[in-house]
């Protein structure tokens, strides 16, 4: 239900704004037909009345349920036409005000990021509204979201520990496949919710631990620069497991990846160093990370192909070589390609790209493998969906 009345300012209108919420009704049942009041200078419209005279409504767009734990900073959105002003309030007061969104200039959003980690642990109550003037001036109010409780549970459970209401998540993103020569550095990747130590360990236990991930302090990503050089030759079996609290303490795991076996040889075939004899190996390219097709692409990311033989590969469009929409740095052993992908470089809308590779340097005849096929990236900066929680925002790469 949404509750608009004209809250006059000062004292005296924090005092007949809130008796004037009480005659509307607010968080407390409701009539079928619109009904008015005025008390004081203090009037209530209900209904479509204020859009009528004002053009001024709004939407709630985002904001956690009723009951809800905040374990994490969180988006609010409120939608509509004719705003000036929205606040965070308690249900029945006009203070302490916990947050003012920042408008934008036509008037039709607002927007505000909720720190739970500015307030203590303990249940909150509060309401958003929004109003058609500057704060401190008369305006009329709409309660765009009556009273809330959230939880705020700042490193206690169920924010911080195994069982949380909180999805833990984890998945794969970039590791060699099972049965691999391993010939250079490269990079382990593991994306998800709420990790807090992810490990490179054996196939069965917990030791030896061969690498610890540097996890992202949002809890999203995970990453390790693996080495083969640090490991004498022969196979080994690994997994990679994520957990949802720090080294030594009791968690939750997730194996991203189950038991695969990687193959290391170092200065040995095929992994012989720069001037080695080596038989030719085939050229073929794959992509190991790029977002999905129709996928909201919302910050810079990276795109990676691997293979073998490669000597340029370039993000293009669907048919044709023209325009070239990146060049991917490939390594000396020609096994990798990554290119940083900045969408603040493209007006927003849908972009069709493929990824191409090359077995010769750009210019020059070669052989090509469509590494990815044609994709849709949606391209929304500094719009929805890219601000607001909820959206299908890329930043899970997918294969």
């Amino acid at each position: 239900m949404k509750c608009r009345a004209l809250a006059p300012s000062g004292l005296l209108g924090v005092v007949l704004s809130a008796a004037a919420l009480l005659l509307a009704g607010c968080g407390g049942g409701g009539g079928d037909s619109p009904a008015s009041a005025s008390m004081s200078g203090a009037t209530l419209l209900a209904g479509t009345e204020v859009s009528a005279v004002s053009g001024f409504d709004t939407t709630l767009v985002s904001a956690p349920a009723d009951g809800s734990y905040i374990c994490a900073p969180t988006t609010l959105e409120v939608r509509g036409s004719g705003i000036r002003n929205v606040e965070l309030l308690p249900p029945g007061s006009y203070t302490p005000k916990h947050a003012t969104f920042t408008v934008s200039e036509d008037g039709t959003s607002a927007h505000v990021v909720f720190d739970p980690r500015n307030f203590p642990n303990g249940d909150l109550q509060v309401r958003i509204s929004a109003f058609n003037a500057a704060a401190g001036q008369p305006a009329e109010e709409i309660v765009v979201m009556p009273a809330r409780t959230w939880k705020i549970a700042n490193d206690t459970w169920p924010c911080a520990s195994p069982g949380s209401s909180t999805a833990f998540t984890a998945e794969l993103i970039s590791a060699p496949a099972a049965d691999s020569y391993v010939c250079h550095m490269l990079t382990l990747e593991v994306r998800g919710t709420r990790l807090r130590n992810v490990e490179l360990l054996p196939a069965e236990g917990y030791a030896p631990k061969y690498g610890t991930f540097t996890v992202s302090d949002d809890g999203k990503i995970a990453r390790l620069q693996f080495d083969a050089r640090t490991f004498p030759n022969g196979d080994y079996r690994f997994r990679i497991s994520a957990f949802d609290a720090p080294a030594g303490q009791p968690a939750n795991e997730i194996v991203v990846m189950p038991e695969r076996t990687w193959r290391i040889a170092n200065n040995s075939f095929p992994c012989l160093p720069p001037g080695g004899v080596e038989p030719p190996l085939p050229f073929k390219a794959q992509v190991t990370s790029a977002p999905e097709n129709g996928s909201y692409v919302c910050s810079m990311v990276t795109l990676e192909v691997v293979g073998s033989r490669i000597k340029n590969v370039e993000l293009l469009p669907p048919e044709g070589f023209a325009p070239k929409y990146g060049s991917f740095t490939v390594a000396v052993d020609e096994r990798v390609a990554r290119l940083q992908f900045d969408p603040r470089k493209f007006p927003n809308g849908d972009l069709r790209v493929r990824i191409s590779a090359f077995d010769a340097p750009a210019g020059q005849p070669a052989t090509e493998v469509i590494a990815m096929p044609e994709r849709t990236w949606r391209i929304a900066n500094d719009i929805w969906p890219c601000l607001s929680p909820g959206s299908t925002t890329a930043g899970n790469p997918g294969t």
